[in-house]
Formats: C-alpha cells, structure tokens, sequence
C-alpha cells in the first residue's frame, strides 16, 4: 500500500490546533532568541526581542489560520473517512510555504532588503531550516501519543473478547463425548 494514501487522524479540533499554533509560534520566538541564527546576532537586544517576537506571531498566525479557517472552508477535503499521510504533508507543507511567504512579506516593514525571487527563496529556505525541528518534534510525540491511544483501546478490545469467549465457554453445554463406533 503507498504510504500516502494510508489513513492519518485529521485533527480539526480548533482548541487542539490553536494550542498548536501557539507552541509552535512560541518555539520559533525562543529559538531564534536563544540561537540567533541568519545575522539575528548583529541585532541590539531590543530590535532583537523584537524580530524573534514577529516571526514568532508569524508563524503562530499562519497555522492557526490554515489550522482554524481550511477544514471550515473546505470540510469535505479534510474530513476524517478520506484524510491520509499525503493530504496531512500537503497541508504541513503549505503551511510552511505561507509562513516563509509571510515572512518575506513582511521584511521590508522590519527593515530589510529589496524584495526578489531569490529573497523570496532565501526566506522559503530559512523557514523549512527552522521549521523542520518543531514540525519533527511535533510529529514524533503526536505518532506516540496515538501509538499509545490505540494500544490502549486494543487491550480494552482483547480484553472484551477474551472475556466473552469465556462467557462463552461457561453457558455453553459440554459437548457429548464422541460415539464409539463398533465395528
């Protein structure tokens, strides 16, 4: 079976995803503070503060746009029965996409430079650089955390089966024995 048309969980929980797009927001702000990568140290502490804070509510505000407004807009796309591994890339790909698009976007208002296709490229670049640790992170305990929901409910299920093939076995009369054939 291809692996992209495998099924995948939809999450279009809007507080799931709110949530989601806040951590991830966050963990942009915090990790280009902490790192300062892309000539971010060059910057004073408060302009500092400042761009990590931008490109963190950037982020923020692109995921939870395509997290809260596309399953509403389009529900028959993102409905559970037909939501696979590939649609689940397309969309975190799109996001990533959105976001390097806003953030290039945005860069003449923080100062930056002319705006080109090889600028747009370059913050294309700097966005799936940064955003593939999170988006890792992310992924790896979502698939744990399901891995032990279904774990869960398949030990229930066992459970209930093996408790019902007993119950089974108890109301059922014994069989007779066989008959000896003489011959």
């Amino acid at each position: 079976m291809n692996i992209f048309k495998q099924k995948f969980p939809c999450n279009t929980s809007w507080k799931s995803n709110l949530v989601s797009a806040l951590l991830f927001g966050l963990f942009i702000m915090l990790f280009l503070l902490a790192f300062r990568p892309f000539q971010l140290d060059t910057l004073h502490t408060g302009r500092l503060i400042f761009f990590c804070a931008v490109y963190g509510f950037t982020t923020f505000a692109a995921i939870a746009a395509v997290a809260l407004i596309m399953p509403r807009a389009f529900p028959s796309y993102f409905n559970e029965e037909t939501w696979t591994t590939g649609k689940q890339i397309l969309l975190i790909t799109g996001t990533l996409v959105l976001i390097g698009l806003i953030n290039y976007l945005i860069s003449p208002l923080m100062g930056g430079s002319d705006q080109s296709l090889r600028k747009l490229l370059w913050y294309q670049g700097i966005t799936v650089l940064v955003g593939i640790l999170p988006i890792t992170i992310f992924t790896l305990i979502e698939q744990n955390s399901l891995l032990k929901k279904f774990e869960q409910q398949a030990a229930v299920l066992e459970k209930k089966l093996q408790e019902k093939l007993e119950s089974d076995k108890k109301s059922d009369p014994p069989a007779p024995p066989p008959e000896k054939k003489m011959t």
